[in-house]
Parts: C-alpha cells; sequence; structure tokens
C-alpha cells in the first residue's frame, strides 16, 4: 500500500472511532491530537494482517480527557465482578 492509501485508511480508521462517539468535544480532542503509529503503518506498507491500532496523544491533557469521558461512560451494571 502507497503513503496515499495508508493515510486514507487511517483516517477512515480514525473517522469511524469518532463516529462512536457522543460527546463533540471529544471529537474535537481526538482529531486535533491523535497520532496513529506503531505496526498498523508497517503492516499497511508490508500487506501482513493489522492486529490493533496505537495511538497517541500529543499532549497529555488530551489524553486524560479522552480516558476520563470513557470512564465515565462504563456501565457498571455490564461489568461481572467477582461475587
Amino acid at each position: 500500500m502507497n503513503g496515499k492509501n495508508i493515510r486514507k485508511h487511517l483516517n477512515n480508521k480514525l473517522r469511524d472511532w469518532i463516529l462512536n462517539i457522543d460527546d463533540e468535544s471529544i471529537k474535537k480532542i481526538i482529531r486535533d491530537n491523535v497520532i496513529v503509529t506503531g505496526g498498523a503503518i508497517v503492516s499497511l506498507l508490508t500487506g501482513e494482517e493489522l492486529h490493533d491500532y496505537d495511538v497517541y496523544f500529543r499532549t497529555k491533557e488530551a489524553c486524560v480527557t479522552v480516558a476520563t469521558y470513557y470512564v465515565g461512560t462504563v456501565s457498571y451494571t455490564h461489568l461481572k465482578l467477582p461475587t
């Protein structure tokens, strides 16, 4: 896969992720602060199977804000806790 197609693929994955978020401010933080790196890029270059995407945030604040959003969306009624 060439650079243009890799960029398109990664942008599509980020778009899919963002579509599953309800909070517009979190969507903007992800759009403005996420960097995709790691094995996914190598796999796309070599045509190997993708296993995951490594995302990094440009700032600690962006990372904490997105993590806090996800912690707040956890439905504790769906967690299986030991009895």
